[in-house]
C-alpha cells in the first residue's frame, strides 16, 4: 500500500488485505474520474478536477439529455 496511514483513519474496521482492494478500488475511481474529466475538458488537462468554477447545484450540473 502506498498510503497505509490514510487507508487506516478512511476505514478503520477493514483488515490488511481489505485495505489493499480499497486503496486499489479508489485508485481505479480516481482514473476513471480523470478520464471522465479530460474528456470534457479537452483543452485544460487537469485544470477542472478541482476548480471553483465547477456548477454547485444538481439542477446546474444535470446532463439536459437525461432528462425526459
Amino acid at each position: 500500500m502506498l498510503y497505509p496511514q490514510l487507508m487506516r483513519d478512511l476505514y478503520p474496521t477493514l483488515s490488511e488485505q481489505e485495505l489493499e482492494q480499497a486503496e486499489e478500488c479508489l485508485r481505479r475511481y480516481f482514473k476513471i474520474a480523470m478520464e471522465v474529466c479530460a474528456e470534457q475538458f479537452p483543452d485544460q488537462p487537469g485544470a477542472q478536477v478541482d476548480s471553483l468554477d465547477a456548477s454547485r447545484t444538481m439542477e446546474e450540473r444535470s446532463n439536459v439529455s437525461l432528462k425526459s
